[in-house]
């Protein structure tokens, strides 16, 4: 039996508030709706949240494990390693990985990206990275996701070597069930 879902949208709070804000901001009442669910109900907060200045956003070093990840990418960078961005299949995985492998490239870096199949789970093709046998002395980092400061794929590791910052990934596809698929 085939699942169908709907969306529920909360109900206003005020409506006009809704009607105020939408005219102020010139964007439609359907989007004001949002905002005004989200906290956002006023001119100067729809202002911050379209527009925000670099002073209004997170310090990212707030995410755990930011200052590894930078050092690590910064040793990379001065080692002329190649260097793999793992994205998300999703648009912000996909855009955000983009931009990285595009930010890094105008450093100087070898990199590239992989975006996993969303039906099957694949680990990067092999000629993109080196082979490892043994992980490295040093601890191993999580790779994590660029908004937030969980691991993308819970339990697995990157490990690095000379060539090339890789996954710590299954040895072959699999096709996961379709009740598992999002």
């Amino acid at each position: 039996m085939k699942k169908s879902y709907r969306w529920t949208v909360t109900p206003p709070r005020d409506p006009g508030l809704i009607e105020k804000l939408s005219s102020e901001i010139n964007v439609p009442q359907t989007i004001t709706r949002i905002l005004v669910n989200r906290g956002i109900d006023s001119y100067a907060g729809a202002r911050m949240f379209f527009r925000p200045e670099i002073a209004d956003l997170h310090d990212p070093f707030l995410m755990d494990g930011m200052n590894l990840a930078v050092d690590r990418v910064l040793k990379a960078l001065e080692l002329s390693e190649k260097i793999l961005v793992f994205g998300d299949y999703d648009v912000d995985g996909t855009s955000s990985a983009a931009m990285m492998v595009l930010f890094l490239r105008e450093l100087g870096a070898d990199a590239i990206s992989h975006i996993p199949d969303r039906v099957r789970v694949c680990p990067p093709p092999a000629s993109t990275v080196a082979p490892i046998t043994e992980p490295p002395s040093s601890s191993p980092s999580t790779a994590a996701s660029p908004r937030s400061n969980r691991s993308s794929t819970p339990g697995r590791r990157a490990w690095t070597s000379s060539s090339a910052t890789i996954m710590n990934r299954p040895t072959s596809c699999r096709t996961p069930s379709p009740s598992s698929i999002p």
